[in-house]
């Protein structure tokens, strides 16, 4: 038997124990399909000592089994990708002498219906091995569960498009849940009886950890794995959140969402009430007027209000936010006002939650100034920079904001925290800045990743270095900034003379320097970069980026001219000239966006990319379609491909302040898998669809990694609450 690896497999809130994640790619029984899914936003990876369509080839030799990760991209989807490994995991399967095989990557699908049936019947369909030049264990199906108190029924049908797919017609299990950690099943999987019982333990509030075993039972019809075994790990992305948004009780009535107070803002953005409920006051809220727009006395004369005005600039310095700005007047209808403006130097991850961590201190600030005679003006207006431009506005007041954090959307006449597109920041004069942070560098700590997974020269073989990136704040909009990288480790198939030789990191030097400069146009915002977008390609691009008034609907243009060297610094004499356009849609605020790019490419091929982008918390996940090639058919052919990427933060959320300075985790570490489709060789086939980005400005911190649109503030609005928390 081959040695058993470590399984981590991800279920969700609402997924009932008995469901595992199963050796072919979906949650299952032991190895057929259930009708439930991952719930949205679990995340899946799995080792299974079981390929269960086949038997091992290579006994004793290698590893022999089924690496899964999947996710639950939406409520009722989820996706697997799945990595088969037999035999010699590492030897070069062109070469005679390689006891390998089955190095299979592909994707799997389910999606289970939105209807429930009588007996609490749920019912989803599915896909196995799409993509690869491969397709070994393709099939389709379709299943339906029942949910019997303990009891899980489920029958499904499946058609099998290869040869080797483990289903062909009918499949059925049962699932018995016998005590809140241990259940059994029992499958027929349209070839072989097998029983098994999954035992779950919960590591921490997160994390569980799953033990699955089964056996083969009755006549041995295949030639597949006798004894399975399993091992899990299951995250829950969101579970902390969610459980600290829970200790605070909710609200005593239940208003609908408000519209966002935009003069412009489209109504799409939440349902229209023609009279937003009122709520009670928090508690622990000051008493008076909660009107956000009521006439107030006006605040003290300004010689009055500027040691408050000052203390406060302090008191968000010392949270974190640089180059603050605090002054106070009256907006253009007179209202009293509050004018804040800052830069979220340390918090660069969300920007949700830089907002939260700003008015958090303003609010304790606030609290403590409530019985002073200069006490500050009870309307806010708070605006986040990057690098001295305006990217997000806010208008509320403390009393308001304290019903925000204790679960209320509205507040008397409107609701508790409004967005705006563009700060109104009326007759408020000019006021010092604290903290400046022009000249001050920022770090970010990050690691450089280079893979190959899945091919016939082995398993999964890698190139890795230490990233250090400076940013350094020269003016309004204007920034210096690079990458540096140093090589840490590689594998065998990585090294000089190798497959992926060339492709290593081989010395310390500059991977990115760029000088860039942003700023609002109008409705549109652009930035123009020139420098380095890597160590052989120098020269500049220009990215345009316009959003809808909801911020649903994204355009983005980019134009680049980059000049070519080769390792002897010899300048190539054609230039690479790129144009591309993207049109984004937001289908669910904050939670899933569709989007299409095309043009010409970095590498100069020509064609289209359609991706589809999840967001869980700070975390992204991108499946993608890509087609594209060059007219020079000879370089760049005509390829299709498929393929998925992760992105997530490195370290903390908070950067550490040294001094003049801050060091922060990466704020986007990505990495990501593809593989061709519709090929008859699974050669590995790099450089196409490239879109050049700089990596810190306007399409990444300017959107917030394409999250600032009003209609994803405020879909997203509890990160906000769990900040204030």
């Amino acid at each position: 038997m081959a040695l058993l690896w470590p399984m981590l497999s991800i279920s969700q809130q609402g997924t009932r124990l008995g469901s595992q994640l199963a050796p072919s790619g979906y949650l299952g029984a032991i190895n057929t399909p259930v009708a439930k899914v991952l719930a949205h936003g679990d995340l899946a990876a799995s080792y299974s000592n079981s390929i269960p369509e086949t038997g091992n080839r290579f006994p004793g030799e290698g590893y022999f089994g089924s690496i899964t990760a999947g996710l639950g991209l939406l409520p009722g989807l989820e996706t697997f990708g799945r990595l088969t490994v037999e035999g010699d995991p590492w030897c070069n399967m062109y070469q005679q002498g390689c006891r390998a095989g089955g190095r299979d990557l592909s994707i799997s699908g389910k999606y289970q219906l939105p209807w429930v049936l009588p007996g609490n019947t749920r019912l989803a369909g599915g896909l196995t091995d799409y993509g690869g030049a491969a397709t070994n264990y393709r099939s389709t199906y379709l299943v339906g569960t029942s949910d019997f108190g303990p009891v899980d029924v489920s029958l499904g049908y499946a058609h099998k498009v290869s040869a080797n797919a483990l289903l062909d017609g009918v499949f059925a299990s049962t699932v018995v849940r016998l005590t809140e950690r241990l259940s059994a099943q029992l499958e027929y999987d349209t070839h072989q009886y097998r029983a098994g019982l999954a035992y779950v333990h919960a590591l921490t509030g997160d994390v569980d950890l799953s033990l699955a075993a089964s056996h083969k039972i009755g006549a041995d019809a295949t030639t597949q794995q006798s004894g399975q075994l399993s091992m899990a790990l299951v995250l829950h992305t969101d579970r902390a959140r969610n459980q600290a948004l829970k200790q605070y009780p909710p609200p005593l009535a239940a208003p609908e969402p408000p519209q966002l107070a935009s003069a412009t803002a489209s109504q799409d953005l939440a349902p229209a009430t023609s009279a937003p409920t009122p709520v009670a006051p928090a508690p622990g809220s000051p008493t008076g007027s909660s009107d956000a727009g009521a006439q107030a006395p006006h605040p003290a004369p300004a010689a009055a209000q500027a040691p408050a005005n000052s203390a406060l600039a302090q008191a968000l310095a010392d949270a974190g936010f640089g180059h603050v700005s605090v002054r106070t007047g009256a907006d253009a209808q007179g209202v009293p006002l509050l004018v804040l403006q800052m830069e979220p130097i340390a918090w660069r991850q969300s920007r949700l939650t830089a907002l939260g961590q700003a008015l958090k201190t303003w609010a304790a600030f606030a609290m403590a100034q409530a019985e002073q005679p200069e006490r500050l003006p009870p309307e806010l207006s708070l605006t986040l920079t990057l690098r001295g431009q305006p990217v997000l506005s806010v208008r509320t007041n403390l009393e308001c904001t304290l019903a925000f954090r204790e679960g209320y959307d509205s507040c008397a006449a409107g609701p508790a925290i409004r967005f705006v597109p563009t700060p109104d920041f009326g007759d408020v004069g000019e006021a010092p800045v604290t903290a400046s942070q022009w000249l001050h560098p920022q770090f970010e700590l990050g690691i450089g990743l280079r893979t190959a997974v899945g091919t016939e020269y082995g398993l999964a073989d890698y190139a890795a270095s230490l990233e250090l990136g400076a940013e350094l704040p020269l003016a309004r909009g204007l920034t210096l900034q690079g990458v540096a990288s140093t090589p840490l480790a590689n594998s065998g198939s990585y090294e000089d003379g190798r497959i992926f030789g060339d492709q290593r990191y081989k010395k310390t030097q500059l991977e990115q320097a760029f000088l860039s400069y942003w700023a609002p146009i109008g409705p549109l915002a652009a930035q123009a970069s020139l420098g380095a977008l890597n160590p052989t390609d120098q020269g500049g691009q220009v990215d345009v980026v316009w959003l809808s008034d909801s911020g649903r609907w994204r355009l983005h243009g980019m134009g680049g001219y980059y000049q070519q060297t080769d390792e002897s610094g010899v300048t190539k004499p054609e230039p690479l000239r790129s144009a591309i356009g993207a049109v984004r849609y937001s289908v669910l605020p904050a939670q899933w966006h569709l989007d299409l790019t095309a043009g010409r490419f970095h590498n100069q091929d020509e064609g289209w990319r359609l991706s589809s982008v999840h967001f869980f918390g700070d975390n992204m996940f991108k499946l993608f379609l890509r087609r594209s090639g060059s007219a020079d058919t000879t370089s760049m052919p005509q390829r299709s491909f498929a393929g998925f990427e992760v992105s997530f933060p490195l370290g903390p959320q908070r950067a550490a302040e040294l001094g003049p300075i801050t060091v922060r985790g990466r704020d986007r570490w990505r990495t990501g898998l593809e593989t061709k489709v519709g090929e008859s060789d699974n050669y590995l086939t790099a450089g196409y669809g490239m879109v050049p980005q700089v990596r810190h400005g306007l399409t990444t911190d300017g959107t917030d990694y394409d999250r600032a649109g009003l209609a994803d503030l405020w879909a997203d609005r509890d990160r906000l609450r769990f900040a204030l928390r």
